[in-house]
């Protein structure tokens, strides 16, 4: 469950190809922790049979898509309620990931520190 390759949104889903209703099949699952014109531009891209989980919605409420995607493509779109969820059943899964997955042991991280998020995403961009 590691990270290979960060995308920025971009790279994934171009400004001026925004719009189309059917994007590149590049990916089985998404999970988006963003919503709003993000997860709208992603969905396009998900391959036949996949599915998108949605958390999130510091993008915003609200995301632009057409039907096409779910009876061209089979797409499935899964909400994660992360309020009302048992805090016993929460536990579970937890554990599970902790002890049974060995995620943590298993997965890469990058910190980066609000001070430096501006100069990080200058040096991202540069790179390109």
């Amino acid at each position: 469950m590691g990270v290979k390759k960060v995308y920025t949104l971009e790279e994934i889903s171009p400004e001026e190809k925004k719009n189309k209703p059917l994007g590149k099949q590049q990916f089985h699952y998404v999970l988006d922790t963003v919503g709003g014109e993000v997860a709208s531009r992603l969905l396009a891209h998900i391959h036949y049979g996949g599915s998108m989980s949605m958390c999130g919605n510091a993008g915003g409420i609200k995301f632009q898509t057409t039907v096409l995607l779910f009876i061209l493509r089979g797409i499935n779109i899964l909400g994660i309620d992360s309020i009302n969820y048992p805090i016993e059943n929460r536990e579970c899964i937890w554990n599970r990931f902790a002890n049974e997955r060995n995620v943590l042991d298993k997965s890469n991280s990058l910190k980066i520190y609000l001070k430096c998020f501006r100069a990080f995403k200058r040096e991202a961009i540069l790179e390109e």
